[in-house]
């Protein structure tokens, strides 16, 4: 929450939403974080476009400054893919173009990130 803090997001009143809460909604994009996620959306009835932008769990580092750093870069690096998405212009592409594109961020970082988390990059 804090992390979401530093960019202007208020996100303390927001609750986790499980899957059955979302799967009858008709989605065009679908990006899951966790390879649980992952495989949970990937039969959702509305078959919008998926990628998979991988990021380490915060949660998983140790209490303290490490995971305050943890959570601040993938809010950073998260932020920086939503960037390099919405660049796309999404309502423009065709949906094996877009898939394609999507896939891509995966693997890009921000290019002053340093990381904290290890394997991050």
């Amino acid at each position: 929450v804090a992390a979401l803090g530093a960019y202007g997001i208020d996100w303390s009143a927001a609750t986790p939403k499980g899957i059955d809460h979302i799967i009858e909604s008709d989605w065009d994009i679908v990006i899951t974080l966790c390879d649980r996620s992952r495989e949970s959306c990937a039969n959702l009835p509305s078959r919008p476009v998926t990628a998979h932008w991988g990021v380490p769990d915060p949660v998983a580092t140790e209490p303290g400054s490490v995971r305050r750093n943890a959570f601040e870069d993938a809010v950073a690096l998260l932020s920086w893919r939503i960037d390099l998405m919405l660049a796309l212009r999404p309502e423009l592409l065709e949906k094996l173009v877009l898939k394609e594109r999507l896939r891509g961020i995966a693997t890009a970082f921000p290019p002053s990130q340093t990381t904290h988390v290890s394997g991050a990059r």
